[in-house]
């Protein structure tokens, strides 16, 4: 059935209407207003709207007005549905106006929060879960405590804006005179009587820590700060705070000095062998291989090759492997320890049957029951497990090997690091002045003063 049947005139000009068969308003019959009108040579008959929505024929009647009118000015709308048109157009642009706002104010909160991120957040949630898949237990271990403990009691409720050298200040003074939060909880701190320190400090007692250990710490928040950098997008901006030339970096000087005479070795070696067998291996091993004790723990009976009398070190600390030349003696040492070679089986393994994570408190124990330490309080000079391997280099080179030799031997990377473990004797450097001085003698008698010379 087509608009245009049944269309009754109103009396008004270009304004009919269709009367509803059931439905009433007020005391007639709900009324259907249809535009019928020419524009522009264009006849159409359009649907205005019930009466019971409110419209009149009046209003009908200014809607033809206004589409003449604006058919004569040349703008739309000149129709019904050029309005409907229209309408939809901008009720169009409207939502995709209030989506987009939608979206740009989601985007400005997301940037908020991430703005307002605070450093432990990030360490949390970004920095270690990372550190974890990329290092090993020893390492990212050893970062999380110096993030808890020094870090983040003074950063950690920051955003990184707000980190400056004042903080990196700080965080130095407190670590050089032990001023951090507490340790993590232990089985241990089930300790009775304690009322006035937390458990954790009674096992784990605040203490001065050293420059490297200081510059460990500032390390980490270096590379805080650049992942922070490099996330899209970023938390921070620009270097590190402690870039800048007034921060002050703590200054290391950890040149060991100390290693042990033949005689020392001989005695401590024998003391752990009453004590331990494990920790005597491991200490034998160090000793006559120069190994660290990681390269030891990490030790697998496939990476031992006892034809040969080689070990190969893979992911060592500089990053590269490296052979590892065995002595008579260790070479005897693995042989005993040969019964189970199961690839793949670490050659040294505690009493759970897993490799070591750390050295058995009984090396310490025997180096101070031998009183190694005795009176001494300068670091550099004190026995300590990495003796062992400053030992090794030192008597390399009383053997005569060069330093490049020496620093292949020990994995270094440089020569400047082979340095810092290779120190002669005072024996031999005297008997290398003596040697100089008995050389020269002869050729002393020969020499003639300058001024005698010029005498004769």
């Amino acid at each position: 059935m087509s608009l245009r049947d049944g269309l009754k005139p109103t009396g008004r000009k270009g304004v009919f209407y269709k009367e509803h068969e059931t439905r009433k308003h007020g005391v007639r019959k709900d009324r259907q207003l249809v535009l019928r009108y020419t524009i522009a040579g264009t006849t159409r008959t359009e649907t205005f709207g019930w009466t019971s929505e409110g419209l009149t024929e009046v209003d009908a009647e200014k809607k033809l007005a206004e589409f003449r009118a604006n058919a004569k000015s040349g703008v739309r709308p000149t129709s019904l549905s050029d309005e409907r048109e229209i309408g939809a157009g901008n009720r169009q642009a409207e939502d995709d106006a209030k989506k987009a706002a939608l979206v740009e104010a989601e985007v400005e909160a997301a940037a908020e929060r991430r703005r307002n991120t605070t450093v432990s957040e990030f360490f949390e949630v970004l920095y270690l879960p990372q550190a974890k898949h990329d290092k090993k237990p020893d390492t990212w271990g050893t970062e999380e405590r110096l993030f808890r403990h020094w870090i983040a009691p003074v950063i950690g409720l920051l955003p990184f804006d707000q980190v400056s050298i004042e903080h990196l200040n700080e965080i130095k003074r407190n670590m050089a005179v032990g001023k951090r939060g507490d340790a993590l909880p232990h089985p241990r701190d089930r300790v009775a009587g304690i009322t006035n320190k937390s458990p954790q400090l009674v096992r784990n007692p605040a203490r001065p820590m050293s420059a490297k250990t200081q510059q460990y710490a500032f390390a980490v928040i270096r590379q805080l700060w650049n992942m922070a950098t490099a996330v899209k997008p970023p938390l921070a901006y620009g270097s590190w705070p402690g870039a800048t030339r007034q921060f002050k970096k703590p200054k290391v000087e950890n040149k060991r000095q100390r290693f042990l005479t033949r005689e020392e070795a001989a005695l401590l070696l024998a003391r752990l062998k009453k004590s331990s067998r494990d920790v005597h291996d491991i200490a034998l091993l160090a000793l006559h291989c120069g190994m660290r004790a990681g390269e030891i723990f990490n030790l697998t009976w496939n990476r031992v090759n006892l034809n040969k009398g080689e070990l190969l070190l893979v992911d060592t600390k500089n990053g590269e492997s490296r052979i590892v030349y065995l002595t008579d003696q260790v070479l005897a040492l693995l042989r005993s320890r040969a019964m189970d070679r199961t690839p793949g089986r670490h050659v040294f393994v505690n009493s759970k049957g897993g490799p070591f994570q750390q050295l058995p408190v009984t090396y310490a124990r025997v180096v101070v029951e031998l009183g190694f330490n005795k009176g001494i309080t300068d670091r550099r000079d004190m026995v300590v497990f990495h003796t062992l391997r400053h030992t090794y280099a030192s008597w390399l080179v009383e053997q005569g090997a060069n330093i490049r030799l020496v620093g292949d031997l020990l994995g270094h990377k440089t020569l400047i690091m082979t340095t810092r473990y290779t120190h002669t004797t005072a024996n031999a450097q005297r008997e290398a002045v003596a040697k100089l001085s008995a050389s020269l003698a002869s050729v002393g008698e020969n020499v003639v003063s300058i001024f005698d010379h010029k005498k004769v």
